[in-house]
Formats: C-alpha cells, structure tokens, sequence
C-alpha cells in the first residue's frame, strides 16, 4: 500500500469523528508529510497548487462546493434531571471541605462554580480584594 493510498484510507476513515479544526489539522499535516516523502519534487505545477490540491481535494472527503447542505438538528434544552439539585450540591461540597488536602481550597473553587457560574478559568483567575 502506498503513502498515499494510507493516508486517503485514514482521512476517510477518521473525517467523521473529528471537528472542524482537527479535519483542518489533519490535512495540513498529512499534506506536509505527502510532499516531504515524494522522491521528485513536482516541476510541472506550482508547489502552492500541488499543496492546496492535496488538502483541499485529497484529504478532504468533503471538497469545496460539495458540502452537505443538510442541517443538524440541535437543541439548547437541558435535561433538568441531569442538574446537581441543592441538597446534592451541599453534600458535594461538604464532601470536598472535608478532604484533608486542599479541601478549604477546592470547596471554594466549586462553591464559587456552582453558586456563581463563572467558567473555570474565571474562577481560578479571580482574586480577594478588600
């Protein structure tokens, strides 16, 4: 089996389990690698041609102008079952206080996740100011 052939196979095989920017990545990096294992740099076209062809045609299952135009159905209800309720929150948090390492610690960083709603990256970066 040649490199080629490997590398269409895995794209075909692998294009509907990954998200835009991981396909993106993919045939960029397959891309790179096709034409650094050629044994004779193409002459008769531009290399940018030869590039843009194996990204956007090779490794792309799904070429320029032949998208799928069907819609994805999605929802922004959330399943009120799935949620912590307050009794469950508390028993959460009292659990991690109670942790002998970081306790007092990490039962702020989730005391203010829940009761608060800041992303996790807030949270960590807020600071006390008196």
């Amino acid at each position: 089996m040649s490199w080629y052939k490997f590398a269409v196979d895995y794209v075909d095989a692998r294009w509907s389990q990954l998200g835009g920017n991981s396909r993106k990545n993919v045939a960029k990096t397959l891309t790179a690698t096709t034409i650094a294992l050629l044994r004779v740099k193409p002459t008769q076209f531009a290399p940018a041609a030869v590039r843009t062809a194996l990204r956007e045609w090779a490794f792309n299952p799904l070429p320029k102008g032949k998208e799928s135009t069907a819609v994805t159905k999605t929802t922004n209800a959330v399943d009120k079952r799935s949620l912590l309720n307050p009794e469950q929150a508390a028993a959460i948090l009292d659990w991690i206080r109670r942790r002998p390492r970081g306790g007092k610690r990490l039962h702020a960083f989730f005391a203010t996740l829940y009761y608060c709603g800041p992303r996790p990256q807030e949270a960590v970066a807020m600071r006390w100011r008196t």
